[in-house]
C-alpha cells in the first residue's frame, strides 16, 4: 500500500478494499453468491456468502443485505428453509443498492421415517397345525400408521410372505417376526 499526498491510500490490484471509503476504492461491478444453488429439506439450513468483483480486477467481501422469497435469511447469510416445498430465491444486494446476485434454493419434503413396526396380534395361543393371520402397521415420524413393506419370519412353525402363520407340531413358545424390507 502506498501513501499518496493529502493522506490518500493507493492499493495494489487484487488487494482487498475493506475499510476504505467509497472515493478510495474501485467500484464494484458484480456480486457473486456462494453456493449459487442449494437443495434442502424443510427446516434445513445453509450459509451463503457474497464476494465482490471490482472494476480494477480486485475482489473483496462486500457489505450486503440478504433477503429470501421463501424461508428466512439472517444478516450473516444463514438461510433456514420454510415449510413449503418449492423453489425459492436468496438475494444479496450490495450496500449501494446497485449490484446484486441471486441464489436458488429448492426445498423438498422430508420423507417420513419409520420408527416402529407394529405386529398384530401381539400374543396368540394355537394348537398344532392351526393358522393365524398376522398383520402390521407402521409408526412413522409424521404420525401416520401406514403399513410398511415387511418380511415375515418365524422361530417355530411357518409363516407366509403375507403373514399367514401355521403352528408347527412341537409345543413351545415361538416368535413371528416382521422386519421392514430394505430398512432397519
Amino acid at each position: 500500500m502506498t501513501i499518496l499526498p493529502f493522506g490518500l491510500l493507493a492499493c495494489a490490484a487484487g488487494e482487498a478494499k475493506s475499510g476504505l471509503g467509497p472515493a478510495d476504492s474501485s467500484p464494484i461491478v458484480s456480486i457473486s453468491i456462494t453456493p449459487d444453488t442449494a437443495s434442502l429439506a424443510m427446516g434445513g439450513t445453509v450459509t451463503f456468502s457474497a464476494s465482490a468483483a471490482h472494476e480494477d480486477g480486485s475482489n473483496s467481501d462486500p457489505e450486503v443485505t440478504w433477503s429470501a422469497t421463501g424461508g428466512s435469511v439472517t444478516a450473516a447469510g444463514v438461510y433456514t428453509a420454510g415449510t413449503s416445498v418449492g423453489t425459492y430465491r436468496v438475494v444479496a444486494v450490495e450496500a449501494s443498492g446497485i449490484v446484486a446476485d441471486t441464489a436458488t434454493v429448492v426445498i423438498s419434503a422430508s420423507p417420513p421415517v419409520l420408527e416402529a413396526v407394529i405386529l398384530v396380534p401381539t400374543t396368540v395361543s394355537l394348537a398344532a397345525g392351526t393358522i393365524q393371520q398376522f398383520s402390521v402397521s407402521g409408526q412413522w415420524s409424521n404420525g401416520s400408521s401406514t403399513a410398511p413393506a415387511v418380511t415375515y419370519s418365524a422361530t417355530g412353525g411357518t409363516v407366509s410372505t403375507s403373514g399367514r402363520y401355521t403352528a408347527g407340531s412341537t409345543a413351545g413358545t415361538f416368535r413371528v417376526i416382521a422386519t421392514q424390507q430394505g430398512g432397519t
